[in-house]
């Protein structure tokens, strides 16, 4: 983040002393810092069972999505007017969504319809990640604007990223475990999607205002809950596996 942390200090007190006010640099601060949470629970996580490497590479995959969403969010704050640079990191984070959770998925018996379905989900987001870079040229011809179709094309990976992250967690979590994690990805789908709503009818160039402060932490909460209940799946996953290989005392 551009800010440094005197700044960040002063930010804080500022937000403490008027926890109402709307300002772009204090929601953005903290969004920012949302995201790097969520980037060193699975960075750590992703450690702690790097002696499974199919497990190891979804959290890695992981983590390396919210590097993404860290620089959309600078970029915005920095260059407001700037959408395509920070919309892609975004789309580009929720692929690896896709693939994180395809990972997980992998952990189900051979024969299993998830194995069907993760790699389904994976040829869907490469085409989707295709029709992210179709030039303005082409998209023109539609009933739509370029830029509302490209948000069209950045919410479904989205969703496809928490459908795909649900199915990977189906693959391994308990009862219990994985319908709270699901509840939290259809909140997060929900908030998308008002928020792509909300950019709708913004103009091709135009600076886009920060979202409702509510909305905003609503979001950074959303971050950091699906990320310790997916490192939480995939930890106790790698651990049961070492428990089940352990061998028996005579």
């Amino acid at each position: 983040m551009d800010f440094g942390w005197e700044s960040a200090v002063e930010l804080l007190w500022e937000f403490i002393a008027n926890p109402t006010v709307h300002n772009d640099k204090i929601n953005a601060w903290f969004s920012w810092l949302s995201a790097l949470l969520c980037f060193l629970i699975s960075y750590f996580a992703a450690w702690r069972i790097k002696s499974h490497p199919r497990l190891f590479t979804s959290l890695a995959l992981f983590a390396g999505a919210w590097v993404l969403v860290m620089g959309a969010v600078n970029s915005r704050l920095i260059e407001p007017k700037v959408t395509a640079l920070p919309d892609r990191a975004v789309d580009i984070a929720a692929f690896l969504f896709v693939y994180a959770g395809a990972f997980l998925a992998r952990e189900a018996p051979a024969d299993s319809a998830l194995q069907k379905a993760q790699h389904f989900m994976q040829v869907v987001a490469l085409w989707l990640l295709f029709s992210l870079v179709l030039p303005n040229q082409i998209l023109a011809h539609t009933l739509v604007s370029p830029e509302q179709l490209q948000l069209v094309f950045g919410e479904l990976i989205g969703y496809l990223g928490f459908v795909s992250l649900a199915l990977g967690a189906s693959a391994v979590a308990g009862r219990r475990l994985l319908w709270t994690f699901v509840a939290v990805l259809l909140v997060y789908a929900g908030l998308s999607l008002a928020r792509t709503l909300e950019l709708w009818h913004v103009a091709a160039g135009a600076p886009r205002a920060f979202t409702n402060p509510v909305y905003a932490y609503l979001f950074m909460a959303e971050r950091i809950l699906t990320t310790v209940l997916f490192t939480t799946i995939v930890v106790r996953h790698a651990r049961a596996t070492e428990t089940d290989v352990l061998p028996v005392a005579a």
